[in-house]
Order: C-alpha cells, then sequence, then structure tokens
C-alpha cells in the first residue's frame, strides 16, 4: 500500500510538474509574440514621429534657401553677399551645430560665395561641377538632400542644395553644408527604442544618409515577418547588414517612409529583438527544477500579460492620437477614411469630409512665436471636439495647421452648416479657418475623396 501511494505521488508529481512546465512554456510563447507586437508598434510609433519631425525641420530650412534663391536670380552678384548674410544668420542662430556653411556655385560650377569667410580658402576660385549633386541640379532644376561626401576636414557633410536661374536658364546653386552626426543627434538621439537600438535615413536605394555609426555605407533589410500599417509604414522581424555584417542578428525593424523635397527616403529603426522579451531566456531552466517557482512566473505572466493588454490599449491611443491637438492623427485618418468610404458605398448613404487649414499661420508663429501658435492648434482641437457628434464624426490633425473632419451621414448642405459653425466659434482668436467641403460620389477611392476636398480648400482661399 504504501508503496502504490508512493507511486501515486510520485505520478501526480510528475503530471502536475509536466502540466505546470508545459503551460508555463506556451504562456511564456504568447508572451513573447504579445511583447514583440507591442514593442514594434510602440517604435513604429516613435519612428513616425521622428520622421515627421525631420521632414517639417527639412522643409522649413528649405524655404529659408528658396528665398534666397528667388533673390539671387533677381539680383546682380554685387547684392549677393548682403542677402546670404541675413539668410545665415536667421538660419545659423538656431543651427549652430548642425550647418556648417552656406555657398553659391555659379552656372559652371566655381565657388563664388560662401559664409562662415573661413571657408573662404578652400572653396572661392574652386570648381566643383563634377560633383554628383551639382550636374544633377543643373539637369532637373530640382532641390535635393545629397548623398554624404568628404569635406575638406575630413568629416562627412550631406547638403541641402537648391539651384536657382536667370532669365529662365540654370545659373548656379545654393547650398547648405550640413554635418550628419550633429543633424542625427539633434533630430534622433531624443528617441528611447530600447538598448543597442540605432536609427536609419537611406534613400531608396539604401544608401545612408544619417546613422550614429555607418554614414555613406549601404543598408539591407532581410525580412523574416512583417506586418503592414497604413502610407506603407511596417514592422519587421529580421536582420540589419551594411555590406556584409550584420547588426543584431534578430531585429525589430521600424519602417517608415518620407516624402522630402519630392525625393523617397526610409527612415528605419532597429533593436535587438532580445530588447522586447517579457522574460530573459534563463527563466525557462527554474521550472524544471522547483514546481512552485514554475506555478509563481505563471501568475506572474498572467499578470505581465495583463498589463501589458493595458499597455496595449495606451500605445495605440498614443499611435492614433495628435499629442498637441488631442485628435486623431494623419495615420489614423487613413485607416478610418477607407472603412467610412466602404460604409457609404454600401448602404448608398451620404459621407462629407472638410479639410480646413489655419489662414496666415506661419505669419502668426514668426509674429507670436510657436508656443502661441501651439495654443491655437490647441483651441481648435478643443472646438473640433465640442462641434462635432461623438461617436459618429471624427476630426483629425492632418499635418502642421490643416484638419480633417470626416462627416458621415451627413450631406453637403448639413457639412457646410457644421463648417459654418466652427469659424464662427474660432473668429475670437483673431485668426480665421478656411474650409474645404466636398460630398463622396460613387467610384471615388480615398486618394480622390481627399484631392477634391483640397482643391475645395483651395478654391476657398484662393478667393479671400
Amino acid at each position: 500500500m504504501k508503496k502504490l501511494r508512493l507511486a501515486i505521488i510520485i505520478l501526480v508529481g510528475i503530471f502536475t510538474t509536466s502540466s505546470v512546465v508545459a503551460i508555463f512554456l506556451v504562456s511564456y510563447n504568447a508572451l513573447t509574440k504579445e511583447s514583440i507586437s507591442l514593442f514594434g508598434e510602440y517604435q513604429l510609433a516613435l519612428t513616425q514621429e521622428a520622421g515627421k519631425r525631420f521632414a517639417d525641420w527639412t522643409e522649413k530650412l528649405y524655404g529659408e534657401v528658396y528665398w534666397l534663391s528667388r533673390f539671387l536670380s533677381d539680383t546682380s552678384e554685387d547684392a549677393w553677399l548682403p542677402l546670404m548674410q541675413d539668410t545665415w544668420e536667421r538660419i545659423s542662430s538656431g543651427n549652430k551645430r548642425t550647418v556648417r556653411e552656406i555657398w553659391v556655385l555659379d552656372k559652371d560650377g566655381t565657388g563664388k560665395l560662401v559664409l562662415p569667410i573661413e571657408a573662404e580658402h578652400f572653396f572661392i576660385g574652386r570648381n566643383l561641377a563634377y560633383r554628383t549633386y551639382f550636374k544633377k541640379a543643373k539637369e532637373t532644376l530640382q532641390p535635393e538632400l545629397t548623398l554624404p561626401f568628404l569635406g575638406e576636414d575630413g568629416r562627412y557633410r550631406i547638403a541641402l542644395v537648391v539651384p536657382f536661374k536667370k532669365e529662365g536658364k540654370f545659373n548656379g546653386i545654393i547650398g547648405l553644408s550640413l554635418s550628419p552626426e550633429t543633424l542625427y543627434r539633434d533630430q534622433f538621439h531624443f528617441l528611447r527604442l530600447g538598448q543597442g537600438s540605432q536609427m536609419a535615413l537611406a534613400d531608396k536605394e539604401g544608401n545612408v544618409l544619417l546613422s550614429p555609426m555607418y554614414i555613406g555605407e549601404k543598408m539591407f533589410l532581410l525580412k523574416e515577418k512583417e506586418k503592414l500599417y497604413p502610407l506603407n509604414a511596417r514592422v519587421i522581424r529580421g536582420k540589419v547588414l551594411f555590406g556584409t555584417r550584420s547588426v543584431s542578428p534578430h531585429s525589430i525593424i521600424s519602417y517608415v517612409p518620407l516624402h522630402i523635397l519630392g525625393t523617397s527616403y526610409n527612415l528605419i529603426a532597429f533593436t535587438p529583438q532580445q530588447e522586447a522579451l517579457l522574460f530573459p531566456m534563463n527563466v525557462l531552466r527554474l521550472p524544471l527544477i522547483f514546481t512552485f517557482v514554475a506555478i509563481g512566473f505563471i501568475i506572474l505572466g498572467f499578470y505581465s500579460f495583463w498589463e501589458r493588454m493595458k499597455m496595449s490599449d495606451k500605445l495605440y491611443k498614443l499611435s492614433v492620437t495628435d499629442g498637441l491637438t488631442k485628435l486623431r492623427n494623419h495615420h489614423n485618418f487613413y485607416t478610418i477614411l477607407p472603412q467610412e468610404i466602404r460604409r457609404a458605398e454600401r448602404y448608398n448613404r451620404p459621407l462629407t469630409l472638410i479639410m480646413s487649414d489655419v489662414d496666415g499661420f506661419k505669419k502668426y508663429n514668426d509674429t507670436y512665436g510657436h508656443l502661441e501658435g501651439d495654443k491655437v492648434l490647441e483651441k481648435i482641437g478643443k472646438i473640433l471636439q465640442q462641434s462635432l457628434r461623438k461617436g459618429i464624426d471624427s476630426a483629425f490633425r492632418y499635418g502642421g495647421d490643416e484638419f480633417a473632419i470626416l462627416l458621415p451621414e451627413t450631406s453637403i448642405e448639413e457639412a457646410r452648416t457644421i463648417a459654418d459653425r466652427i469659424q464662427e466659434n474660432f473668429a475670437d482668436e483673431g485668426l480665421s479657418l478656411s474650409m474645404g467641403v466636398v460630398e463622396w460620389e460613387k467610384g471615388w477611392d480615398e486618394k480622390t475623396f481627399v484631392r477634391e476636398a483640397d482643391r475645395a480648400l483651395y478654391k476657398v482661399k484662393k478667393a479671400k
């Protein structure tokens, strides 16, 4: 009898231990997949925000150089220097470490002017027509953010080049020499993606423009698993190669396309997969030795799973919400818009889109500063939330001072009434809103719908 009891206890113990270990391994596997998925989405949200910030910075810098190019086209060379000095003071005051020089090449590629003046000894009179960016600018007459090249000090530079014309013909280019190292630190170093994480900006061929370690090299992605998001953003589990070297053999990679100055780039962040794991691998050995430790980890695992689910909700809200206005963001707009179009088409119901922006917002920012401009955008967010039907209508911050309002079950006449009410509520800011209103027509896809709303907005602004 004692032997039978002992055998039963041993069998029960073996069965219990095996069951606990099996349940734990299954739970661990599920939690690992969930944690990697959540981390990937969190990383993607940060990468999208960083990409928008960099694109905005580049466009603002281009705006300064573009206006200088317009002035140089309309003046003689004798008047170029004071115009350049004025532009240089504005640009360098906020980008002292990043922007190293501003320079002009004439139509033959010869260096004419450069600031600061310390750079004159290696630039003035030097012919740089052999540079790839000069040839490309002369041929296309389009601005460009160049690939890295070695400067006179032996350090890498990238350049923002803008061609200018005189009497309709190519007359030279204006360039800003930028330091990739400091530009990377200013734009991307604030991100906290995990230990061992890196970020790289590359063109569509994989040539790296910005990176903490791989400037001027070529990168490749070896994809193992991939999940697509709107606007071609994606999260990938795989490998990153620079030449033949592998970085973080198994990484979680967020991949965000950017369009800057008419050129396509990719902003890629990659983090070792181990950073996203819920537990270190050696935890698996403990249940095989002590059953009660395994049970404790199962409880901890399910508790962590619950916490991860709550974190998932928070991260989802973070990924679809604009932090300043508390409205839905650009990414979420292109998630909801196709769904509403399909619903309107299926039930043959009206659907209206309002595209809006703030008249004179750039001048307001330049006059009162960006903090005051942010207050205006916050006020617009509150007005839109108060003016729309909860659970039915949706308001989005489309980008900058542009907003989109999606109104299901609403005709164009009703939408114009709503637009008028929003404009009246905003009147006390001393600014005004322009609103383009379009009702969806059968056969339109989301791109056509948005394009028609943009045209309506343009007509309204043109009429003011």
